[in-house]
């Protein structure tokens, strides 16, 4: 028997997650190796997931969103996601403004020690994977009541949050958002899964393509910009990111189309229909905890590093 959904109980799995994740970070390095607390770390969320729709009695695969789409919903993600590259590399350099980048040397050191293969598995296949049952399928599923605008939200500030850098903060929830719009427009978490994977492979590929031009791995950008190297990037990346944003509405459109989903995401459009919908609180202490608790590792990651 299925118990009734309170949409604030995943909070009490948000926070157990994080206590976990920062427990394991800074003592599991004294009772695992490090490969296997690697693993652990990589796959708590999951686990954790699981146990959590079996506690609240909830199906798994409809929980998540793991349903079926349009098979041109694979296409239309793939480029959806292109268009939005030079949109979120825009954000990605604001950020170096104030914050280091912290996942190019990962990129970069993964790549140049181990091949873009292994970089492929370990930074896109698995985290598209992980990351979007997390904070999609299981926080966004829960989150999603009625209203799904303030879902989208929440959720991309959980995911964006979760980085615990200020860096990776900026340009996750943005991206958070439209993985969860794309949720919305395929009804299905594996788009969002693709586009995720997608969107981590071309920063690995592009490490590579530098590999294999110039022979050897070196940074493709500084790990922070200056605020006069912000604006003549700014005048090549303005162009191509409103001509991209431009193409990715039609595109985000035509995969609600193709899955049927036109109706709801239009539905959103009218406001007083929007606000009949019945509206279920979504946060609570332990969501503000968990808010709180990664904020002060975020100045602590940018006061320490």
């Amino acid at each position: 028997m299925q118990m009734q959904k309170d949409p604030r109980n995943v909070n009490y799995y948000l926070i157990v997650y994080l206590i976990l994740y920062l427990c394991l970070s800074f003592t599991g390095q004294n009772l695992f190796s490090e490969k296997l607390l690697s693993n652990i770390v990589q796959f708590l969320p999951v686990v954790l997931g699981i146990l959590y729709l079996m506690i609240t009695r909830q199906p798994l695969l409809s929980s998540v969103q793991i349903r079926r789409f349009h098979p041109l919903t694979v296409p239309c993600v793939i480029l959806f996601t292109l268009c939005l590259w030079p949109l979120l590399s825009l954000i990605n350099l604001f950020s170096m403004l104030f914050s280091e980048n912290l996942i190019q040397h990962t990129v970069t050191g993964t790549v140049s020690s181990n091949g873009p293969v292994y970089a492929l598995a370990v930074l896109a296949l698995i985290p598209a994977i992980v990351e979007e049952f997390t904070f999609r399928g299981i926080i966004y599923g829960q989150y999603r009541c009625n209203r799904p605008i303030k879902a989208i939200f929440l959720s991309a500030l959980c995911f964006g949050l979760m980085h615990m850098n200020f860096n990776q903060f900026c340009y996750a929830f943005i991206i958070g958002i439209f993985f969860a719009l794309i949720v919305e427009a395929s009804g299905s978490l594996i788009p969002s899964m693709l586009m995720h994977f997608t969107f981590n492979a071309i920063s690995v590929l592009l490490v590579y393509a530098q590999q294999a031009i110039s022979g050897s791995i070196t940074e493709t950008e500084s790990t922070q910009i200056t605020l006069s190297d912000f604006f003549d990037i700014l005048q090549v990346y303005l162009p191509l990111t409103a001509a991209g944003c431009l193409l990715a509405f039609f595109l985000f459109y035509m995969i609600a189309k193709l899955n049927h989903r036109d109706r709801e995401i239009t539905s959103w459009h009218n406001l007083h229909a929007y606000q009949m919908r019945p509206n279920k609180k979504l946060t609570n202490l332990w969501f503000y905890c968990f808010v709180i608790i990664c904020l002060i590792i975020c100045m602590l990651m940018e006061l320490l590093l």
